[in-house]
């Protein structure tokens, strides 16, 4: 094996690497300003346990593809509940697996409380017993738990940023590797991370120049490298966290009560007014382009618009409405949701119009601000049981004010450069990492639409002032407007 590729398992590296990937190298003053988020104002309690929700709900992602949990946190008088919503369902083992999780911080609430005392003074720890903490039953406990279960998703993961040398491995022997290298990042974390920042660049350079590894990223800069390695410790550092609360004097009663996991139901869309079968799109998709139809192009588009188009209520709006749908829910009290991913656009503009329509302090962690097809909201049946006529229409208002100037850009391509590819907490440096698709719809677009066919466009988006969102099936005229603009853009 290359002696690179020898440098790349060496803990020591891993380590400077993860340094890179916690953002150590990341100047503030060189990233954008951020986009305007959902005002969070939390007590010292709340904070941590907003930190405790965003904990579970990656943690509890099993599946390596497409599944989204979300979570919400509420102490009651008696006991605390966690609130499980996810995109596909929660299974009967997330909600198992999440039970555990908390039985691991609640023993090592209780082990701490023993070390110190009604004082809660952290000093009284020795030094020993600190420095061996990371080494105690329930910690392990945690830690395997939370491996095993999430094993396919991180596997995936890691194996994208370092593929080839453990192709042709054991899996006991990646499992190894892979704990190895959760063992220096924690170290690291666990002492001066500073002394670390000058040798990130020679190494993260070393590693892109490995044959064995980081083809993925194809020589791409350091902003990439550090996207890649901060996925790769995200499951670790989010566990971290975990911990670091269970040790928490703050939240100590909150680990004595009794817990209640919970799930919220599904919520399933099924939109009537759409074509319902492949022809049906055909024919559509025909009527729609018009003279500008080019046979091929027109049913390869149709068969893509039939498979994208398939609209799901997002676990953020899901469990938003659950949460009001309670009348425990107090409309002063703030209801944190943890989201395993940043959240979407239309997510975020919808919590800022509940906000607005209901007031309270409904907040999610971050948004990445991508629009994604097939995104739906419930029927004016479904949000009349949670909200009143009148906060109904101003929830309608605030939508169509933020949805129109969102389509204008996205249609324009305008925002193009704002969207990130990745998931990743920490923004891209620049624009250089926006998908060339939608470049190439922008692109289209300017060639093949004037400034009337334009404002027909946006036009056919709305009915009688108002999105056909309100009427089944609103996201149609942007998100299929987009997918035949980019399919004219390949010829």
């Amino acid at each position: 094996m290359s002696s690179s590729t020898d440098a790349n398992r060496d803990p020591v590296v891993l380590a400077h690497l993860g340094a890179a990937a916690i953002g150590l190298v990341v100047d503030p003053a060189s990233l954008p300003e951020p986009r305007a988020e959902l005002p969070l104002d939390l007590s010292g309690r709340q904070e941590r346990l907003a930190n405790v929700a965003d904990g579970i709900a990656y943690c509890a992602v099993r599946k390596a593809k497409h599944e989204v949990i979300a979570v919400n946190v509420a102490l009651r008088q008696k006991e605390i509940v966690i609130l499980l919503a996810g995109n596909d369902g929660v299974s009967s083992t997330t909600i198992e697996h999440v039970g555990k999780m908390w039985e691991c911080l609640v023993q090592i609430s209780r082990m701490v409380n023993e070390q110190t005392g009604e004082s809660g003074d952290t000093e009284l720890i020795s030094p020993e017993t600190n420095h061996e903490f990371s080494e105690i039953e329930p910690v392990r406990r945690l830690q395997s738990l939370v491996y095993q279960f999430c094993l396919a998703r991180f596997r995936k993961t890691f194996n994208k940023w370092n593929k080839s040398p453990y192709e042709t491995e054991t899996i006991v022997t990646q499992i190894f590797q892979i704990l190895k290298f959760f063992g220096a990042i924690s170290r690291l974390l666990n002492t001066g991370r500073g002394v670390y920042m000058d040798a990130v660049s020679t190494l993260a350079q070393c590693v892109l120049t490995n044959p064995g590894g980081c083809e993925y990223w194809e020589g791409s800069d350091l902003a990439n490298l550090i996207t890649a390695l901060e996925k790769c410790t995200s499951l670790h550092r989010h566990m971290e966290c975990l911990i670091r609360c269970a040790r928490s004097t703050r939240l100590r009663p909150c680990f004595q009560k009794a817990c209640n996991v919970r799930t919220c139901p599904k919520m399933e869309m099924s939109v009537q007014s759409w074509p319902q079968t492949p022809s049906a799109w055909l024919e559509s998709t025909r009527a729609l382009l018009g003279t500008r139809a080019a046979t091929k192009s027109v049913e390869k588009i149709a068969t893509i618009a039939n498979q994208l188009c398939n609209v799901k209520v997002h676990v953020e709006v899901q469990i938003t409405l659950h949460l009001l749908s309670e009348q425990s829910t107090a409309r002063s009290a703030i209801a944190y949701i943890g989201v395993s991913k940043l959240s979407c656009g239309p997510c975020n503009i919808f919590l800022h119009a509940i906000r607005a329509a209901r007031g309270g302090n409904l907040a999610l962690r971050r948004s990445h601000s991508k629009w994604y097809p097939g995104w739906g909201m419930p029927s004016d049946q479904v949000l009349a049981t949670v909200l009143t006529p009148e906060e109904l229409r101003i929830l309608k208002e605030c939508l169509v004010k933020e949805l129109k100037r969102h389509i204008l850009s996205f249609v324009l391509g305008a925002d193009s450069q704002n969207v990130r590819i990745s998931d990743s907490t920490d923004p891209s440096i620049d624009g250089r990492h926006t998908k060339p698709q939608e470049w190439k719809v922008q692109r289209a677009y300017q060639l093949l639409a004037g400034n009337d066919d334009q404002q027909k466009i946006i036009g056919s988006a709305v009915h009688n002032g108002e999105p056909d969102f309100f009427q089944p099936g609103f996201l149609i005229s942007t998100t299929v407007i987009a997918l035949f603009v980019y399919m004219w853009s390949l010829g």
